[in-house]
């Protein structure tokens, strides 16, 4: 998640990222003005980030507790 645009499977551009890619579109809808047309698509995608970063920390946490640590 620090330094992906994507999932595991998704392989990005080997250019410069900024902080945490992954949530680029949450920044992009905070920076929206209220009542801007795209807000709608963007808060998908906000969704869908948080999906993704629920997921992967879930994983995570069922890794540490497989390990026991």
């Amino acid at each position: 998640m620090n330094y992906t645009y994507g999932d595991r499977f998704h392989h990005d551009n080997a250019l410069p990222h900024p902080a945490w890619p992954s949530l680029s579109g949450l920044r992009e809808l905070a920076a929206l003005p209220e009542g801007h047309a795209d807000i709608p698509f963007f808060a998908v995608h906000a969704r869908q980030t948080r999906n993704r970063l629920l997921s992967v920390l879930r994983q995570a946490c069922t890794g540490l507790a497989l390990d026991g640590t």
